[in-house]
């Protein structure tokens, strides 16, 4: 079977050929750490055969980046055969070895796509795709490939409507959040995702505003990026008036801020974007400091820092 077609093949699902599979599939994933795809790829000189060809597929998926609101497709098929075209057999397949794998990604990625395949017992599929994420999450894969496994991992737990799983999801995000916040490396990339994530939630957990408080201040030497934790922040206000027009006024600030640091077209920049939040936010005072300010720039300015 090609990787790119849907034609139905007879496997062998016999205990010893499924055994040889699974431990084809655990070798291959022994040393992944940043994603799938490197199973996947380990398998390359081995996809002759149907069976191997067809367990491999299963980690040439891409699990989408998340956005609010569960992805519908929630695996990105490229040049692949959409996961409902593919034969039943291939699922066939993917049920029988992750019976048989001892490797957590492994059983993370088949039963997540057994899952999402409606495949009984669903509820099962669900919960051992979830656990297994939060194993890969908690483990040693790259940080942004955690954050995709971790959000995947709640948002099965809120479809089966499973608390506890939801539960556990959350306090490993958050962990993994302040891991990200506390390391030497720079990852707002990795801290904010998972903070969004769990702003998301209908009664986002304790702890989300601290960490929030604490992504500003980590990130207080680059305005993009306080002011994406600003925006989380005022996500989380919802309803609260006081709350968000403070935020709103810290928002400003922060460009403001950003521009007397700078000059020229940066400094135009930041306060350009001071003023447009200003005005659409309705805060008139800040508006006219943040007017004046642009409206000081001299061109001998801007061409100076050209």
């Amino acid at each position: 079977m090609s990787s790119t077609t849907a034609e139905e093949s007879d496997f062998d699902l016999s205990p010893e050929r499924t055994t040889e599979l699974a431990a084809l599939a655990d070798a291959a994933a022994a040393e992944a750490k940043r994603g799938w795809y490197e199973i996947s790829s380990a398998l390359t000189d081995k996809r002759g055969a149907a069976d191997v060809d067809a367990i491999a597929i299963a980690f040439d998926y891409r699990l989408q980046e998340r956005v609010d609101g569960n992805s519908n497709p929630v695996f990105h098929a490229a040049q692949l055969t959409p996961l409902a075209e593919l034969p039943t057999s291939v699922a066939d397949l993917w049920a029988n070895v992750v019976g048989a794998t001892a490797s957590v990604p492994v059983r993370a990625r088949l039963h997540d796509l057994l899952f999402t395949l409606g495949r009984q017992p669903k509820h099962k599929h669900a919960e051992q795709a979830c656990r297994a994420y939060l194993e890969v999450g908690s483990g040693n894969w790259g940080s942004l490939y955690r954050v995709r496994t971790l959000a995947r991992a709640l948002d099965i737990a809120r479809q089966m409507n499973r608390n506890d799983l939801a539960d556990d999801a959350m306090k490993q995000i958050i962990a993994n959040a302040r891991e990200s916040l506390d390391g030497v490396e720079w990852q707002p990339g990795v801290s904010l995702r998972l903070i969004g994530r769990l702003v998301e939630e209908k009664n986002p957990p304790t702890g989300v505003d601290d960490l929030l408080v604490e992504a500003r201040a980590r990130y207080a030497g680059d305005p993009y990026i306080e002011v994406d934790a600003a925006m989380l922040q005022r996500r989380l206000a919802k309803g609260d008036k006081d709350a968000l027009g403070r935020i709103d006024r810290e928002v400003v600030g922060i460009w403001t801020k950003a521009a007397e640091a700078s000059a020229g077209l940066q400094k135009l920049g930041h306060l350009t974007k001071a003023v447009d939040y200003a005005r659409d936010h309705g805060l008139t005072d800040l508006l006219a400091a943040a007017t004046t300010a642009l409206q000081a720039i001299g061109v001998d300015d801007l061409v100076s820092c050209a």
